[in-house]
């Protein structure tokens, strides 16, 4: 039985950089909120409307940073494993090749 892993690290770098973008997105929601309030304004006949998206906006604020923290972390964790198995793939493949000892690889079972 043989077992085999194939991990698309092209796919999974890019994931990572996704999943920052994303996070950076977050960042940008305060200014969004302001421009909303904004144009809401604070006349007698808005002040209920302003309040309640005041109050989503507190919540969502709360949950936005736990999910920010959450995307940081993937991201880190997809470009880290992207870089660390591309890493030790090429270092595999050097030390199948010989060239990384500077010597040449077995050929047909015989040491070179």
């Amino acid at each position: 039985m043989s077992s085999r892993l194939t991990i698309d690290l092209g796919a999974m770098a890019s994931t990572g950089s996704q999943l920052a973008r994303i996070a950076a997105e977050f960042d940008t929601a305060d200014l969004a909120v302001g421009r909303l309030t904004a144009a809401i304004g604070s006349t007698h006949d808005t002040h209920e409307l302003r309040a309640a998206v005041e109050d989503f906006v507190g919540n969502w604020r709360i949950r936005r940073e736990g999910m920010q923290g959450n995307l940081v972390y993937l991201a880190d964790v997809a470009t880290a494993v992207a870089d660390n198995l591309s890493g030790a793939d090429a270092d595999l493949a050097a030390s199948l090749d010989g060239s990384s000892s500077g010597t040449a690889a077995p050929q047909h079972g015989r040491a070179a």
